[in-house]
């Protein structure tokens, strides 16, 4: 297995590939969820300003020449009212389901967390779907703790 950058060339086949089934399981869990007509549209432009940027990063799990998952996140300042100066904030991961709980997720993190640590990041933090019970224990099990629950309400 490889662990890579998303080449700018990849754009629109990782988004149609990965990020729509990552999408639609957060649209099958959330009912606040709801993909736009143009929503691929819009990731490809959310990925292609991404790549440009230089603490966003997106890197692919490749097995055998095949894209099998992928992982966004951003080393942030925080905002100045914290002590704490960096984050490594974790955005998108995911991985096929055929390929799930052979340490491709594990692998993804370790290269977002040497990269964080690399560029000042003291934490590294991500947000849940409540519903996400698959995630939730992935990311216990590896030592994260809550740190914040965000709530809503229909108007």
């Amino acid at each position: 297995m490889n662990i890579r950058p998303l080449r700018a060339t990849e754009i629109e086949t990782v988004v149609s590939k990965l990020w729509r089934p990552f999408a639609e399981a957060q649209e099958a869990r959330n009912e606040r969820w709801e993909l736009a007509d143009d929503a691929e549209e819009a990731m490809v432009s959310n990925f292609q300003n991404g790549v440009r940027q230089d603490d966003v990063f997106v890197y692919l799990a490749e097995m055998d020449d095949e894209v099998i998952g992928y992982l966004l996140f951003e080393v942030r300042d925080t905002p100045p009212i914290f002590t704490r100066e960096r984050d490594c904030a974790l955005d998108q991961l995911y991985v096929e389901p055929e390929h799930r709980g052979k340490g491709i997720a594990q692998k993804l993190l370790d290269r977002a967390v040497r990269i964080g640590k690399e560029r000042g990041a003291e934490t590294i933090v991500l947000t849940i779907d409540a519903a996400n019970e698959g995630a939730i224990e992935f990311f216990e099990d590896l030592g994260y703790d809550i740190w914040r629950h965000h709530m809503y309400k229909p108007l």
